[in-house]
């Protein structure tokens, strides 16, 4: 990677060989003293706007992961446990004391080592919703399975007090949003203690301005996580969003092209009532180039999630 010390080494390199070389003419001079000023020009850039003139290049500066890896601190996350009303089922709010701001989390318990075999749980706890720094998260309730070796998401109940009391935590992942706008994957590892941070290259409330994603309102005013487009297909998820906003953005939809409704209908939540996991809302719509689009909306947790298909990959499957 190109640094700005470079730039120095060569502008001391080039004023040198001027100074050392005694027998150049006046008009030399002259044109070398021009050379100079333009060195002493593109040095100011780089010293002035560095880290934003590299990432305009495409070059994203790499100090914040460091700086990220010296800051975060796992005492700084945390949660507390609550019970849901009329059901004997097992609630987390997640805590966010650190100075990041947090979209999706999941923590991954073990059963504890004094747990007999009959109770040996493996619970697992997400949510993806946005949690500013120094605030709580919705109560969520907590998913558990029988067996150790289980993949996450393949629980099948949820778990009571007193399950989740029988586990420690194992695993925390998240993703995390730092001041350069970048998102960043978390993950501690409780029995190594141990963090691994990783740089998704994602930039936070980037609305892409190329392919399909274009024909799309935009939003401007809430925090955005979205995919470059790639292969006839882009995706976001916007944080925040109340039904009212809701509702405006279907409107806004349908005016911007995306009339021919193919399916709007509000979505029932599982048998237990709660609807943390499940989508409320569900709107599906082609507009006149033949472009599906798929939008829908948690009302618990305010989260609003976008998916848009070119014609070109719904019939044929590539873009």
């Amino acid at each position: 990677m190109f640094k700005i010390d470079n730039i120095y080494i060569l502008t001391y390199n080039y004023l040198s060989s001027i100074s050392n070389n005694s027998i150049l003419g006046g008009y030399n001079k002259m044109k070398h003293k021009k050379i100079y000023l333009m060195l002493i020009c593109l040095l100011i850039i780089f010293v002035f706007s560095g880290c934003e003139f590299l990432e305009t290049l495409g070059v994203k500066n790499t100090s914040n992961l460091s700086n990220i890896m010296k800051n975060i601190d796992i005492k700084d996350f945390s949660w507390k446990t609550s019970k849901s009303d009329g059901a004997d089922i097992c609630n987390l709010s997640f805590i966010n004391n650190s100075k990041y701001d947090v979209l999706s989390f999941t923590l991954v318990s073990k059963a504890k080592s004094n747990t007999s075999a009959n109770n040996y749980y493996t619970g697992a706890w997400s949510g993806d919703m946005y949690i500013p720094s120094n605030t709580s998260s919705k109560e969520i309730p907590v998913t558990i399975s029988q067996s150790e070796d289980s993949v996450l998401y393949a629980a099948t109940e949820y778990a009571t007090e007193e399950q989740f009391s029988q586990t420690s935590p194992k695993e925390l992942t998240m993703f995390i949003v730092d001041d350069d706008n970048y998102l960043y994957y978390a993950v501690y590892n409780y029995e190594a203690e141990k963090w691994s941070i990783r740089d998704d290259m994602l930039v936070i409330n980037a609305w892409p301005q190329e392919g399909i994603s274009k024909s799309l309102p935009q939003i401007t005013d809430k925090m955005v996580k979205s995919n470059d487009v790639s292969n006839g297909i882009w995706t976001a998820t916007i944080y925040e969003v109340n039904n009212e906003e809701y509702k405006s953005y279907i409107q806004k939809v349908k005016e911007q092209g995306y009339s021919k409704v193919v399916e709007e209908r509000e979505a029932s939540t599982n048998n237990s009532g709660d609807s943390i996991h499940n989508i409320d809302k569900v709107f599906n719509a082609y507009n006149s180039n033949g472009d599906y689009l798929t939008v829908t909306y948690n009302s618990k947790t305010n989260v609003l999630n976008i998916t848009i298909q070119s014609k070109q990959l719904l019939e044929t499957g590539n873009a």
